[in-house]
């Protein structure tokens, strides 16, 4: 019964996006049931959509980035917005992460980034095993 009503009460908070996440992951440390995460968002290229589904998150190929890390927004939408600003007409994609709910506290936040929204900023190592899934 506490696992139906936990399955009907994510349902629910799934719809709401962004919050929707962070209660998903809360709930699930809350009522049991194995590690709690939370869902971030990137906006990506094509490329690198398909590089995250096959590897996960991971340092550029070849070497080509000099970030130690990766920023994510907290909502689908706001991952859009900024997807939107660096890709203008090009076409991007959404990419959304369940990373450890327990990682979350040592990761950099910023509550409003370029004017659009929350951000989180996870480093490589904080991001391994982590995968994503193309939503958008």
């Amino acid at each position: 019964m506490a696992q139906q009503t936990a399955n009907r009460t994510m349902g629910i908070m799934g719809a709401l996006g962004a919050v929707g996440g962070v209660v998903k992951g809360l709930l699930g440390a809350l009522l049991g049931g194995g590690e709690s995460t939370v869902s971030l968002f990137r906006a990506v290229s094509p490329a690198e959509a398909g590089d995250i589904v096959r590897n996960g998150f991971r340092a550029e190929p070849a070497g080509r980035s000099i970030a130690e890390g990766k920023w994510f927004a907290t909502s689908a939408a706001d991952a859009t917005k900024w997807g939107n600003a660096m890709f203008g007409s090009q076409p991007f994609h959404i990419v959304e992460a369940a990373v450890s709910a327990d990682a979350l506290p040592s990761m950099i936040r910023v509550s409003r980034m370029d004017n659009i929204g929350p951000a989180v900023f996870a480093t490589l190592d904080q991001l391994l095993g982590v995968s994503g899934k193309i939503i958008q």
